[in-house]
């Protein structure tokens, strides 16, 4: 399936509950309110892509480019977002609940109204300025 989507393609509304797209070049794509529930991103580019509204619950999105994305009022409960790189992404109202965080970069993110609770992070992370973990009930992970 990677193959036949293409950068800026219009998948606004689509179901790709746990399709594999790994690697998968989706750069300005339209996921608005796309379902993409335990789907694998893993290393996909996502730059700026609109996923406003997607259900991302459970998605693995390790080591995914998703820089400048919008991905407000997205829900990424449970998302494997391990090393992602999230700079300048738009998280307005989003849901992280129980995310991995470990490794990522959120720095420049737009995190108002979003939701952090039990997400896992560590030291690698790198946290927007004004984001107080504790606060936002987060979770440090490892030593």
């Amino acid at each position: 399936m990677p193959a036949r989507i293409q950068p800026g393609a219009d998948l606004r509304g689509i179901n790709l509950l746990g399709a594999d797209l790994e690697n998968a070049n989706l750069t300005e794509a339209d996921a608005t309110w796309a379902i993409l529930t335990r789907a694998n991103l893993d290393h996909a580019q996502l730059i700026g892509a609109v996923m406003r509204g997607a259900g991302l619950l459970e998605t693995s999105l390790r080591n995914a480019d998703l820089r400048g994305a919008d991905l407000s009022g997205a829900s990424l409960r449970r998302a494997n977002l391990r090393e992602a790189n999230l700079r300048y992404t738009k998280l307005r109202g989003a849901t992280l609940e129980g995310a991995c965080l470990c490794g990522a970069d959120l720095s420049e993110a737009d995190i108002a109204d979003a939701a952090f609770a039990n997400a896992h992070y560590d030291a690698a992370t790198k946290l927007p300025e004004g984001l107080d973990a504790t606060s936002a009930g987060m979770i440090l992970t490892g030593p």
